[in-house]
């Protein structure tokens, strides 16, 4: 049987979709059929651990977790690492499992984290999406100024409804199957 596992690193500022883009994913796909990964989930562990509140995504939070995000590249790769590691354990659950399709969505921010992880992979598994939107504010951290600065297997432009937005999502799904 051949499977098909790709792993979608998906962009896009803050509040532009990222989340109701996986939502719709999984909607088509199937919830087993997908896992999701963030590049910034443990480095909220660590801001908690520091006083901060992840459910309060203030300006000041997201360039904590930004700096503390940067800390943890310079010294080890860290984010690097756990999202390979956690990828390559849902690549093989979903070959254990002989699933026909599975998504690995991996959420980040920082082009150069995407490129290594493009590099990892390579291009026929690993496929980049943007979402954009039209957003009054953007926060001034380099993660989320910087997502602009890739050059993205594919752009989805969230400024429609969801209906729209689920007919980009089948769209995508067809290229990409």
């Amino acid at each position: 049987m051949l499977r098909k596992i790709k792993i979608l690193m998906i962009n896009g500022s803050a509040t532009s979709g990222k989340d109701t883009l996986c939502d719709l994913i999984a909607k088509h796909v199937g919830s087993g059929a997908m896992v999701r990964l963030s590049s910034i989930s443990s480095v909220k562990e660590f801001a908690t651990a520091l006083g901060c509140n992840p459910e309060q995504k203030t300006d000041e939070a997201r360039q904590l977790w930004s700096d503390i995000k940067d800390a943890w590249t310079r010294y080890n790769d860290g984010p690097y690492v756990e999202m390979t590691n956690r990828a390559d354990k849902a690549i093989n659950g979903y070959i254990d499992a002989g699933v026909d399709i599975g998504i690995v969505s991996i959420m980040c921010r920082e082009p150069e984290e995407i490129g290594k992880i493009v590099d990892f992979y390579g291009s026929g598994m690993c496929k980049t999406i943007l979402v954009r939107q039209d957003l009054d504010h953007i926060p001034g951290n380099h993660a989320d100024q910087n997502v602009n600065d890739y050059d993205y297997d594919y752009v989805i432009e969230n400024n429609g409804d969801l209906v729209s937005l689920e007919g980009k999502v089948k769209n995508l799904l067809d290229n990409l199957f």
